[in-house]
């Protein structure tokens, strides 16, 4: 029996730790980013082009809203594990709409626990403010400097 209920109970553990830890990384990840961001020199930004850094849409991995829209967020998961990705944007008519961190997705769940019916998307973000909706567009010949100018001034 001690046999069984160890690898158990570990198996647990590690799947709490996981999904606490995550987020916090997450995060941790987002503030660090922002202060290399911030540290960033005018000089060095001016030399890059968008184009070099981007994610074309063709390799990018997404959703479009209306597709989405019906879907319960279990599923919505399950997507997300199957292309092993953690955060999932959902465009509008060809336009970026949301994107979602799978941690997101799995705190809401968590919270909605086994209630019927099931999570469906609409539900989820009617519920969650704080998950990123402000977006600004730039060409692909534009320099990271212009593009930091830009996210500077919308804040």
């Amino acid at each position: 029996m001690f046999n069984v209920i160890i690898p158990l109970l570990a198996t647990w553990m590690g799947t709490i730790l996981a999904f606490y830890f995550g987020r916090e990384n997450f995060e941790a990840a987002s503030k660090q980013y922002k202060s290399i961001i911030n540290h960033l020199t005018p000089d060095l930004l001016d030399d890059i082009l968008v184009e070099q850094i981007m994610i074309e849409k063709a390799t990018m991995v997404y959703m479009e809203l209306r597709d989405i829209q019906s879907m319960n967020i279990t599923k919505i998961i399950d997507f997300m594990s199957s292309v092993n990705k953690s955060r999932l944007p959902i465009l509008d008519k060809e336009k970026p709409k949301f994107v979602i961190h799978k941690s997101v997705f799995l705190e809401a769940l968590n919270k909605h626990g086994n209630q019927e019916p099931p999570l469906d998307f609409d539900t989820f973000i009617g519920n969650n403010m704080e998950i990123a909706t402000s977006f600004i567009e730039v060409s692909g010949n534009q320099t990271l400097e212009a593009v930091l100018e830009k996210m500077k001034a919308r804040q």
